[in-house]
Formats: structure tokens, C-alpha cells, sequence
């Protein structure tokens, strides 16, 4: 849900300016539900559209970061460490499972032989 407040954030952002969007998901959510949110403030919560409209604004997730800093009077906080699933990322996992599975193969097949 946190994700998706950020997400939402940052898209509100994108429409009106992020003084704008800031001032109303604090007076929407409140101050403490925006400090919540704002360790999700990072690429890796955006969707690939977002990001791309993020990059081509005058603003940056810095620059929201700190109007949230400013908007609830709380220092900014560490960013949660998050990965994003891609499809290279799976297809390694594969790759090392089949390798894996043909050593372990291949090395129990070469002890059985007498």
C-alpha cells in the first residue's frame, strides 16, 4: 500500500508540481501517513513510464523527498532497500538452476560407473 501511495505521489507530482502534490497528500493522508511513504520515494517503486516522466521534469525524487521533509518536520529517511524482478534477473536464476542441476547430474552420473 505504501508502494502505491508513492507511486501515486509522484504521479500527482508529475500533474500539478510536487509543492502541490505534497501539501495535498499531507492535508489528504495526513503528515504521519506521508512519513511512511517517504522511504518508498526512489526509481525502483515507479513504474518504467513514471520514471522516464520523472526524468524529463525541472524536479527530481530529491527535490519531493525534501518537500515531504518540509511538509511533515521530520528528517528524511533511509531509502527501503528494494529490487525490482526483471526479466533478466529470472532468467539468470534459470540459467543457474540448470547449471546447477547438470554438474550435480554429471558429477553423480561420473560416481555410479564401475
Amino acid at each position: 500500500m505504501m508502494a502505491d501511495r508513492a507511486q501515486l505521489l509522484v504521479t500527482t507530482a508529475l500533474s500539478v508540481g510536487p509543492e502541490r502534490a505534497v501539501s495535498i497528500a499531507a492535508d489528504t493522508i495526513g503528515t504521519d501517513a506521508l512519513t511512511a511513504v517517504m522511504p518508498l520515494l526512489q526509481p525502483a517503486v515507479l513504474d518504467r513510464d513514471t520514471r522516464r516522466a520523472v526524468h524529463e521534469q525541472a524536479w527530481d525524487l530529491d527535490d519531493l523527498m525534501q518537500r515531504c521533509v518540509d511538509a511533515t518536520g521530520t528528517e528524511a529517511p533511509e531509502l527501503e532497500q528494494l529490487r525490482r524482478v526483471t526479466a533478466r534477473s529470472i532468467l539468470t536464476v534459470v540459467l543457474i538452476g540448470f547449471l546447477a542441476y547438470t554438474l550435480i547430474s554429471a558429477i553423480a552420473g561420473s560416481g555410479s560407473r564401475t
